[in-house]
């Protein structure tokens, strides 16, 4: 097995190490999560660096170092520059990729997560609307929950198998409830109304750039988001617990 890899990737996090090396944290198309050292990065006279910001794609070519990554070479694919000319956007972006770090697991690469980080990016380049800035974190959050196998049920009370279009959403269980089968007196909850299913079913079903051109009211999107948040904190444990050891730097 080769020790060289070059593959696409996308920087989700940089730290530095020492007095003039720094390590990437990139969510790459060949090997997933992964974490690497480069060298002399934070040298003023660094090429390697300026392929290496974030809201861009590159192309890199990772040595294995025992059991971590050295990173020999970057050159930039594709920059998605506008994201930096709103503050809105900048946050926005960086909640998706803080997001992404969070909930993956170091390698086990997945191909549609990729992708669909990189297209959350490129709509955030050029956003349909305000709005669509405001919801791409809860919607790519959505949608990379689901990718993981943490699809929240939204058509069906999850106990007593009711079809139903609003109530209350179980966070541990992942699915609504109606009246008759949610607990009481747990802070388990979130309440919910139809629109707001309407709208998080539609987020599941449609790809990320139908989603962000449909605009919903202030109120639904907050309901949304809270959903999402509170669901994906209570299944980040699940994923970290599935992870298994880390990759350790060399």
């Amino acid at each position: 097995m080769s020790r060289y890899l070059t593959t696409s990737a996308i920087t989700l996090r940089t730290q530095s190490r020492g007095e003039n090396d720094r390590v990437y944290t990139l969510y790459t198309g060949r090997t997933g999560l992964v974490e690497a050292v480069a060298d002399g990065s934070q040298k003023v006279c660094s090429k390697l660096a300026g392929h290496l910001e974030p809201f861009g794609e590159v192309m890199v070519t990772l040595v294995r170092r025992g059991a971590g990554y050295k990173l020999s070479g970057a050159i930039a694919r594709q920059r998605f520059r506008r994201i930096n000319d709103s503050g809105e956007a900048m946050a926005a972006a960086g909640a998706c990729l803080q997001f992404t770090r969070r909930m993956m697991i170091t390698g086990h690469p997945e191909a549609e997560t990729y992708a669909l980080l990189r297209d959350a990016l490129a709509q955030l380049n050029t956003p349909a609307s305000k709005f669509a800035v405001s919801a791409a974190p809860t919607v790519y959050a959505l949608k990379l929950l689901a990718q993981m196998g943490f699809q929240p049920q939204l058509d069906r009370c999850g106990r007593c198998r009711a079809a139903i279009h609003d109530g209350s959403f179980d966070v541990v269980a992942g699915s609504l409830r109606c009246p008759r089968c949610q607990k009481k007196n747990t802070g388990q909850y979130i309440a919910v109304d139809a629109v707001a299913v309407a709208y998080l079913r539609m987020a599941l079903a449609l790809p990320l750039a139908g989603v962000l051109h449909v605009a919903v009211a202030g109120p639904t999107l907050a309901v949304a988001r809270e959903l999402v948040a509170r669901f994906a904190e209570y299944h980040t444990e699940v994923a970290r617990a599935a992870a298994g050891p880390a990759v350790v730097l060399s």
